[in-house]
């Protein structure tokens, strides 16, 4: 079985397929020695003291008990290996189809960034797994929902929502960015692209870096083909980045001046006027009043200074996201916009 991975691909993978298939298969990890064949690997693991025969060793390991029916997990294959153990598998594949199914051993090869350009094509014994698009967006809300659980336990429901969204609009597919923002404060979470130019730095992206599956900056999320926040932090001329900020706010924050605004309607009726006259239409009941209505209506009446700022916070938040643009974070944190004052 080829697994097609980009680069940098998923970590774990031996383990959690171990793990995975524990109930049928015992799968054994091999890490490949760059300076023997793999014949050689094989016979010195599987057939001690084969004397060497040339191609008749391999027909010896197809028959060899500790080698019959085994699974394994290739682990290290690079550049420099890889062209040899290619050679090597697509001539045992072929010897194993006259090997009964259950008697067969099994290779389990990824490859990963430029290799999975190179992968022997799909045989009778030879099929292939890419690693493409299996990273949903409600997986990595999920996941970033579990992680800021396990760092910031303390942080209230409706901020870690926040910050769940945005780290899932900009993680996208990638577990190790979405690591790296929940290590930070909730402040870079919010404005991530010193992080995110870091990493781009780490693994050596560049601005002149095409955005492409293999290189790991390019993946398919719920079906659509979307470019890594990192290589976006670089050079983003279609403000994409912006756009994944400004959608994980919308889904959390309006929704929260929608409550504070009912809310606020609720508890000052007395001091609201209808109906009001608009250029949509007449307002006759308060509740349907706008949180930039209200704010007209309260200047000048004679209310608690902590209620001016919340409707001036709720104000300047619904206004910022109605015209395209995220709020910055001390606004998207403030607590004006989560409780009532």
């Amino acid at each position: 079985m080829i697994l097609r991975l980009p680069d940098p691909g998923p970590s774990g993978l031996a383990r959690a397929l171990s793990q995975a298939l524990a109930e049928d298969w015992s799968l054994h990890v091999l890490t490949v020695n760059p300076e023997e064949t793999p014949m050689e690997f094989l016979l010195r693991r599987f057939v001690v003291g084969l004397p060497g025969r040339g191609s008749r060793d391999l027909h010896a390991l197809l028959e060899a008990d500790a080698f019959r029916g085994r699974r394994m997990f290739l682990d290290g294959l690079g550049p420099a290996t890889w062209p040899r153990w290619n050679t090597f598998l697509r001539e045992y594949q072929h010897l194993c189809r006259a090997v009964p199914e259950h008697r067969r051993a099994l290779f389990v090869v990824p490859l990963a960034g430029g290799l999975a350009g190179h992968a022997p094509p799909r045989e009778v014994t030879i099929g292939h797994r890419t690693w493409r698009g299996v990273v949903r967006h409600l997986d990595m809300l999920l996941y970033a929902a579990l992680l800021l659980e396990e760092r910031a336990p303390t942080l209230a429901a409706a901020p870690a929502t926040l910050l769940a969204s945005t780290i899932a609009n900009v993680a996208l597919w990638d577990p190790e960015l979405a690591e790296l923002l929940t290590a930070a404060s909730p402040e870079d979470m919010l404005r991530p692209q010193r992080i995110l130019k870091t990493l781009a730095d780490d693994r050596g992206w560049t601005p002149q870096v095409h955005p492409g599956w293999e290189n790991g900056t390019m993946d398919d999320v719920s079906g659509r083909p979307q470019t890594h926040s990192a290589l976006l932090a670089l050079a983003d001329p279609g403000g994409i980045l912006h756009a994944r900020l400004w959608s994980a706010q919308v889904s959390v924050l309006l929704p929260a001046v929608e409550e504070r605004r009912l809310s606020l309607v609720r508890r000052l009726r007395h001091e609201l006027r209808t109906p009001v006259h608009t250029g949509y239409g007449v307002v006759t009941d308060p509740t349907d009043l706008e949180i930039g209505q209200i704010a007209f209506q309260l200047r000048g009446r004679a209310l608690p200074a902590a209620v001016y700022r919340q409707v001036q916070t709720l104000l300047r938040v619904r206004n910022a996201l109605a015209h395209g643009d995220p709020v910055s974070p001390a606004e998207a944190l403030s607590p004006d916009l989560y409780r009532d004052v």
